[in-house]
């Protein structure tokens, strides 16, 4: 094994390409004004020589290709970090940053406590199943909590099939909660409870009660989850936007248009933020 051919070693392709990096001149990147409110814009500039190489050198704005010399100008609604970085196949280099701070003094928050999204959401769920003859509830019915960016729903049921065998099976839904108020189901199961196919594969029914749960789990957790679920959360987030937005904007003296900017789901509450455009 010669040297740089074990792991963390530079290959001489990896050597050469970084050396070509080194080599690049970084005459000027900029970032005017510093700070900015929200919805400001900032103004980025650049120029920078790139050496005679062999190698295909590219340029990134974070994520953006760009020329060697340029400029562009971006809206933020938040505190933002511009990196400038050049890269061949197998190296890169980082060029340079800046940071440009958001004032966000003049955005407004409103929180949401824990139960108030808690309970309607559990309300929901245990009327959906004590109306139907073929479940029943268990303990104390859906358990609906709040998380980092999420909302956890669980339903213990029973499965009631008369004259023959009843089913535990739990259903598990977690939404996700975008900051800006989307929302996304990225996790709907459902477990049913072991002792129960076992009870039946005596019987040599095991492949069809399987089917059937999985049917079960496909008819409900869809239809719930994706149907119903997603779209009732999004558009009670986005009433009570509305309704927080609306009355910010109605308070304004200079009559500015509030808009909601940020979604923050924690364990203890939702809380909405809303700025002036």
């Amino acid at each position: 094994m010669g040297p740089g051919d074990g792991n963390g070693g530079d290959s001489g392709q990896k050597k050469k390409e970084r050396d070509a990096l080194n080599k690049i001149v970084l005459h000027r990147f900029a970032a005017d004004p510093l700070k900015v409110k929200v919805f400001g814009s900032v103004a980025l500039s650049w120029n920078l020589s790139l050496p005679d190489s062999p190698f295909e050198i590219l340029v990134h704005l974070n994520d953006e290709a760009v020329d060697p010399v340029g400029n562009a100008t971006r809206k933020l609604v938040q505190t933002t970090t511009f990196s400038l970085t050049a890269s061949t196949e197998h190296a890169a280099r980082r060029l340079g940053s800046r940071t440009v701070n958001v004032d966000d003094s003049e955005c407004r928050s409103h929180v949401i406590e824990a139960f108030a999204v808690t309970q309607p959401l559990k309300t929901s769920f245990d009327d959906r199943f004590r109306g139907s003859g073929k479940f029943r509830l268990q303990d104390n019915g859906t358990i609906v909590s709040l998380d980092t960016g999420k909302i956890n729903i669980q339903v213990p049921l029973t499965i009631n099939v008369p004259h023959w065998f009843d089913a535990d099976m739990k259903i598990f839904i977690q939404l996700a909660v975008g900051v800006q108020g989307s929302v996304s189901a990225p996790d709907v199961r459902a477990d049913v409870s072991w002792s129960f196919f076992e009870n039946l594969a005596s019987l040599g029914c095991g492949h069809f009660v399987q089917s059937g749960m999985s049917k079960i789990s496909e008819v409900f957790l869809s239809d719930i989850a994706t149907s119903e679920l997603v779209p009732a959360v999004a558009a009670a987030i986005a009433e009570q936007a509305k309704k927080f937005t609306d009355l910010l904007t109605d308070a304004d003296p200079q009559k500015r248009e509030f808009v909601l900017m940020f979604v923050t789901v924690s364990s203890s509450s939702v809380k909405l933020t809303a700025c002036p455009k």
